[in-house]
């Protein structure tokens, strides 16, 4: 009795060895197949959304093509050189030659209420006659006009003393302006 149940014990633990190893070559094998089967998937996934894609693409090309009118946008330079302060400072002072041109005409009501005609003592918004505060604001029009002009000469200035002498004509112009401004005060 010893020895089948020797002989059983020895083939129980003999065969399965065997066994081991078949199934280690057939698992090796299937997982061959799985990994087959799941590049050829990514490879049918792959090519469909590149044919879908494809579809999106000639439906956006047939679109353009079929829309006959194209917005054209005007050609424009890009301008190189930066806005300087010069050019921030001439902008303010067109907007204020613009502001004090408006004030030259003299109006109906100042026409009326500070003629020649009326007496001193009847005057009002400063005193002075409409012919007076329309040449003073014209003269400061004038000056303005002129400051705009040296500052615009002064962003081409080459030499240090041309730079220096637009300066001080600046400077003078300014003075005026300002003497100008605080005589009618």
């Amino acid at each position: 009795m010893k020895r089948p149940l020797l002989s059983l014990l020895v083939a129980s633990l003999l065969f399965p060895a065997f066994g081991y190893a078949e199934t280690e070559k057939e698992d090796a094998e299937r997982e061959a197949r799985v990994k087959a089967r799941l590049a050829e998937h990514a490879a049918v996934k792959r090519d469909a959304a590149r044919a879908e894609y494809a579809k999106e693409e000639e439906k956006v090309d047939a679109e353009i093509s079929a829309d006959k009118d194209v917005t054209v946008i005007q050609d424009f330079v890009v301008n190189s050189r930066r806005i300087s302060d010069l050019d921030i400072e001439i902008k303010k002072l067109n907007k204020q030659i613009v502001r004090h041109s408006k004030r030259i005409k003299r109006t109906d009501l100042d026409k009326t209420l500070n003629s020649n005609d009326n007496p001193k003592i009847l005057n009002i918004f400063g005193g002075n006659t409409a012919n007076q505060r329309e040449a003073i604001a014209y003269e400061r029009v004038s000056l303005m006009e002129a400051e705009r002009d040296i500052l615009e000469a002064m962003k081409y200035v080459q030499t240090h003393q041309g730079d220096k002498e637009l300066k001080k004509q600046l400077n003078a112009i300014r003075t005026m302006i300002t003497h100008l401004e605080s005589n009618l005060r």
